[in-house]
This record gives structure tokens, C-alpha cells and sequence, in this order.
């Protein structure tokens, strides 16, 4: 992950395994003004991307975009429900 300007961008594995090594990361970015989540450098995404995309629509008051999710992502948001949360449309 690295914090360019106002985006938060993913990179590689965005998975159960790595999602708790982030979140302080992306908590800070979000502090310093980000306000754009992209997922265009994510290489894999499980449930853990939709848990972490929701903690950090929460930390922004849902302000917080998110940006080219992958489909596996937009699968998951839609199934757990939690799209509209997520700003996605159905």
C-alpha cells in the first residue's frame, strides 16, 4: 500500500493475511486527507478487502471512493450485502 496525494492505493494481496498489516496505514493516510481507496494494483482480494474497504468508509463518515475494484471485490460486497455501504451500485 502506499498513499499518493489524496488515494490510498492497494497493492498485491489484500487478503486475511495482510489486511491487519495495512489498516494502520490506511488509517493514517485517510487522517492525512485521502479520500480515494484504489484497488487497481491488487493482484488477489478476499472477504478481508471488503472488511477493510468498510472500516475505512466508517473512519471517513463515508466519504471515502473506492476505485477500480476488481470483480472478486464487487462479488463480495454484493453478496455480504454491504455494497450500498460501500458506495457501490447494484
Amino acid at each position: 500500500m502506499r498513499h499518493e496525494g489524496k488515494r490510498i492505493v492497494l497493492e498485491g494481496a489484500v487478503t486475511m493475511d495482510t489486511v491487519p498489516g495495512l489498516l494502520p496505514g490506511a488509517l493514517s493516510a485517510l487522517r492525512a486527507g485521502a479520500d480515494t481507496l484504489d484497488f487497481a494494483g491488487t493482484t488477489t482480494v478476499d472477504s478481508a478487502a471488503i472488511g477493510l474497504a468498510l472500516e475505512l468508509r466508517r473512519a471517513s463518515k463515508g466519504t471515502l471512493a473506492l476505485t477500480n475494484l476488481p470483480p472478486t471485490a464487487l462479488n463480495l460486497a454484493r453478496l455480504y450485502s454491504v455494497a450500498d455501504q460501500l458506495g457501490i451500485p447494484d
